[in-house]
């Protein structure tokens, strides 16, 4: 890949996560549930739930950041952007659906899930966490643009 394909892509990834992490964290201002996910990731670290700015939060923050900057950016730009047709905030909204529906099936489940202490929010939740993902992926997609090296292209009937 190009050294412009890749940054464009980190550049992405790192100003979805950014947006989608700002608007998590202002969203229970208007009256959307409380998202943490430094705390989730970071609950994986120690015992039970770490308080916001501790140690353990900011490792959870940091984690959060590695993947939706360097990780997820690179797995899309290298292996998923050429099997996806569409326009690039297409592709990249359908790869933060991936990336929801993996979060939700994988992670979601080891620290307890929406179900654990949130159960009257979990719809709300599930429902947030879906919109957020979709946010970042558009916003990642359209930033990263094409990434032409490793376009793969899908085999359309005539």
């Amino acid at each position: 890949m190009k050294k412009d394909n890749i940054a464009r892509a980190l550049a992405g990834g790192f100003f979805a996560t950014l947006l989608m992490t700002l608007i998590m964290y202002w969203a229970p201002m208007f009256g959307a549930p409380k998202m943490d996910i430094a705390a989730l990731l970071g609950s994986l670290f120690g015992r039970g739930v770490p308080a916001a700015m501790t140690g353990l939060w900011w490792l959870g923050m940091t984690w959060h950041f590695i993947d939706g900057t360097v990780i997820f950016s690179l797995i899309y730009s290298y292996f998923v952007y050429g099997w996806l047709p569409g326009d690039n905030w297409l592709r990249g909204t359908v790869w933060g659906l991936v990336l929801w529906l993996v979060m939700e099936v994988t992670l979601v489940p080891i620290t307890g899930g929406p179900f654990d202490d949130h159960a009257s929010h979990a719809v709300r939740l599930l429902l947030a966490g879906f919109i957020l993902h979709a946010i970042y992926g558009a916003l990642f997609g359209a930033i990263a643009g094409e990434q032409p090296e490793h376009t793969h292209h899908i085999a359309h009937p005539a």
